[in-house]
């Protein structure tokens, strides 16, 4: 929900995160001789001050290549350093300390505003230079100066006054000062040497020229692979991914683009452990890919955060993020960021949030994404429902996005907004589609609402043209996609998004199952199974799945109780639907011993939780006629539940599960067998009176502990009940005589509770108004439906035209309005019902 919220960068390397940014403009290193190794292994400060203790002009040059190449890196720490090092060796006189003065000026221990007596000195070394070395030396350090001090012109024009400039002043000028032309003329020398083409390549970026610098880095790569020419071709192959992505969001693009960039994750890992995270330069690819992919790749995720404190500046809100998932640390977090953290760790800012928005008649957008993302549906209806709204805060179109992200999350079915849902998306398509550049963290979680309504041909609709249509990829919209396309009956479309999509869509056990449902649609059963054991071939445990299994092998008539008995019991959970609708087919077709120790164990882990599943789960088994028969409940030894209990403790009576192990939270209907009460209650015999506590207890009856259980949860439920839950316990008379008439009038009582809302909506059709009235009884249904002058009926006339039909093919609604209006009698042809 934080990308949601926060500005979505769709470009990999977009402005303020470029992956180009600190190559050219923050003067990162352009020189690298082939000699010269990139082993990543720190500053060895002992060697460098013996190597460079009496500094001839060549050991300056080496002094000068290392030290570009340190800011190049970004690593300003290790070139001040190395500028003491030298420093401290004792070297003197006037051109050395122009020299180190020029370094620290370009590493920042100098100030800027400081450096004109410094340029001065500079042109003066330049000028008197004593060997081809030393002008070089001095020639690239006022190139590097000038630049710095925005002195462009006169800086290519010293350049270009020199008749033979030398490699360094070369390489500086190609990288800060060369225009297009000039680097494009540059580029085709065949006798350029490696650092010549990566300065070049350089230049490319600064000035836009992605597939030069792309070429000529590739090239240089190829041939001698150092450090700086893999760190360099990566950069190069990262702008023109960021080119081909057109500022699109990873799920919407090519799958071609998005391997390429997946392809980045191991080499940009290898180069970060080869330069030890002194390189600036690779985590200004990495974390963009981190953030922009969403990627979970382990490797790159650890070495991003332990290398945290190089990069944290140049990419603060990603650190923020870091911190506060890592170490729970919020203080670097801002604004509506900051606040949905906070939302998700503390109750108290959940409760104050909640009071806030209650309140507010007017919200702004990020504050109502928010109450989506962190309140109740409920709590939003209310809101709405006295006059809330969003303000005015952000575009029409924008806003209309997110009232109808608002609008589908609170819907509780299609008919409330379905009109509402297609005005929405034609208006958000018209002209140039909305939805194209859409933030699709949104509108995933709008087809997702809409896919759950039911609504699939709207979701269909807003996606349309969204998607690439050529070489897509299994992407979390594209799954969303496939659900609309195949619940809305569109399966020639379907068939051949599925046919578009790659063999890497294969590894997805979401698209192995979803051809499973495809092929049963199809009839193709054991293909479907095939298709089934491929997606829990990949997720073995996925309960969804498991439960798609179980449907298939209904229709094959396969050993489904062999299959049910082999499921690990610790897969189920109570909060998952598709585990209950599992442990509804184990009761049907698996011992009822397996059933009856996991719904105790899950009726002993959370009672009040359990309370609605498993009432209706047995009652549900019950109504059929294989349920009445097959439940025998162990008397006492249900895994850990020892035996069950009604008695009375003083003047209250009460039921409990004795239990003997396990580790179960403490509960009024729990109780140890190692306490006093449990010892005493399991010692008791029926009718017996234990009077060695304080108060008396009465033994009234032992239980089955499922028995229990099933009573409890029946107890829970009722009391529980706030009239939304169909669930109702009946006080029978004690007079048997009076059993028939007392069952009548709650048969009364529940049938004349209409819901209203359903029978007074126009939009909702008169078949689901019918069966709301009966479901086994249509005439009586559709008598009462068109008699009732209490239900709102919507019914459009067919003009078919002139010609009338012979004979009429009609259903059984149609049957009985014609009737009841008389239209019968005015037809002349047959009827076929």
């Amino acid at each position: 929900m934080l990308k949601v919220i926060s500005q979505l960068k769709k470009a990999l390397w977009s402005e303020g995160g470029h992956a180009t940014s600190h190559v050219a403009s923050n003067q990162v290193n352009i020189n690298e001789q082939v000699s010269q190794e990139h082993n990543g292994n720190g500053h060895n400060i002992v060697g460098v001050y013996n190597e460079y203790k009496n500094l001839t002009p060549e050991k300056m040059k080496q002094v000068t290549i290392k030290f570009y190449e340190l800011i190049g890196r970004g690593d300003s720490f290790g070139a001040r350093e190395l500028i003491e090092t030298i420093e401290s060796t004792g070297s003197t006189g006037k051109e050395l300390w122009t020299y180190f003065s020029v370094m620290k000026v370009i590493s920042g221990l100098i100030d800027v505003s400081e450096s004109s007596e410094i340029h001065a000195e500079l042109t003066r070394c330049y000028y008197g230079s004593r060997s081809p070395d030393e002008r070089d030396i001095f020639l690239s350090l006022i190139i590097r100066l000038r630049f710095i001090l925005k002195k462009r012109d006169e800086a290519d024009e010293i350049f270009k006054a020199e008749e033979l400039p030398g490699q360094l002043a070369k390489c500086q000028f190609y990288e800060f000062l060369a225009s297009q032309e000039e680097l494009l003329r540059e580029a085709s020398n065949n006798s350029l040497s490696d650092i010549e083409m990566l300065a070049i390549t350089k230049g490319c970026f600064r000035v836009e020229n992605a597939e030069t610098a792309l070429k000529l880095a590739q090239k240089v790569k190829s041939t001698y692979e150092t450090y700086e020419a893999k760190v360099v071709y990566y950069i190069a192959l990262a702008q023109c991914l960021s080119q081909d992505l057109k500022e699109r969001h990873y799920w919407v693009i090519e799958k071609k683009i998005k391997d390429s960039i997946e392809e980045l994750f191991e080499p940009v890992a290898n180069l970060i452990k080869e330069c030890e995270g002194r390189d600036r330069r690779v985590f200004n690819i990495a974390i963009p890919l981190l953030s922009y992919t969403g990627s979970d790749c382990k490797e790159l995720h650890d070495l991003t955060w332990y290398y945290v404190a190089k990069w944290e500046n140049d990419h603060s809100d990603y650190a923020a993020f870091l911190y506060a998932h890592k170490n729970g640390d919020f203080s670097r977090l801002e604004g509506t960021i900051k606040e949905a953290y906070l939302l998700s760790e503390s109750k108290e800012e959940l409760m104050n949030f909640r009071a806030s928005f209650l309140g507010s008649r007017e919200v702004e957008t990020e504050k109502a994404l928010l109450a989506i993302e962190y309140l109740d549906r409920s709590d939003i209806v209310s809101w709405i429902e006295v006059g809330g709204g969003l303000s005015n805060d952000i575009d029409e179109a924008t806003r209309n996005f997110v009232i109808l992200l608002l609008e589908t999350t609170i819907a509780s079915n299609q008919f409330e907004i379905k009109s509402d849902v297609s005005g929405y998306i034609k208006l958000l398509k018209t002209g140039d589609d909305f939805f194209v550049s859409a933030n699709p963290l949104i509108t995933i979680k709008i087809i997702n609402n809409l896919n759950r309504l039911g609504l699939h041909s709207e979701a269909c609709e807003m996606l349309d043209g969204v998607l690439p249509q050529q070489d897509p990829w299994l992407s979390p919209l594209m799954q969303e996609h496939l659900i609309a396309l195949y619940n809305s009956h569109q399966f020639v479309s379907f068939k051949a998004r599925m046919t578009e999509l790659h063999n890497d869509a294969e590894d997805s056990s979401f698209y192995w199952a979803l051809k499973a449902h495809l092929q049963v649609y199809e009839n193709d059963y054991v293909s479907a199974l095939n298709s089934i054991e491929r997606a829990l071939a990949i997720r073995r445990d996925f309960t969804r799945y498991l439960l798609q299994k179980c449907h298939i092998l209904v229709r094959l008539d396969k050993d489904i109780k062999g299959f049910l008995n082999s499921l690990d019991d610790k897969i189920l959970d109570i909060d998952d639907e598709d585990s209950v609708q599992l442990l509804a087919f184990m009761f049907n077709f698996c011992d009822f011993q397996k059933v009856e120790e996991i719904l105790v164990s899950f009726f002993l882990n959370n009672p009040i939780k359990t309370s609605k599943v498993y009432s209706g789960l047995h009652f549900g088994h019950t109504l059929t006629k294989k349920g009445k028969d097959n439940l025998n409940p162990k008397p006492k030894n249900v895994g850990h539940a020892v035996q069950a209990f009604s008695y009375t403790h003083g003047r209250r009576r009460k039921k409990v599960i004795v239990v003997n192990g396990g580790d179960y939270p403490d509960s009024e209907y729990i109780i140890r067998s190692d306490s006093p009460i449990g010892k005493a209650l399991l010692n008791l015999e029926v009718g017996h009176i234990d009077k060695t506590f304080p108060q008396d207890i009465i033994l009234h009856e032992k239980l089955e502990p499922y028995v229990a259980a099933l009573q409890i949860s029946c107890e829970i439920r009722h009391d529980l009940n706030d009239g939304n839950d169909a669930f109702h316990m009946l006080e029978l008379p004690s007079d048997k005589s009076k059993l028939f008439s007392s069952m009548q009038e709650y048969l009364q009582r529940l049938s004349s509770n209409k819901n209203d809302d359903l029978f007074s909506s126009p939009g909702i059709p008169l078949l689901m108004k019918g069966n709301a009235i009966s479901t086994h009884e249509p005439v009586r249904a559709a008598v009462q439906l068109f008699t009732d002058p209490d239900i709102v009926k919507s019914i459009v006339v067919e003009k078919s035209g002139s010609n009338s039909p012979e004979e009429f093919v009609v259903d059984i609604y149609t049957a009985v309005y014609v009737a009841l209006t008389g239209f019968l009698m005015q037809c002349q042809g047959g009827f076929f019902t």
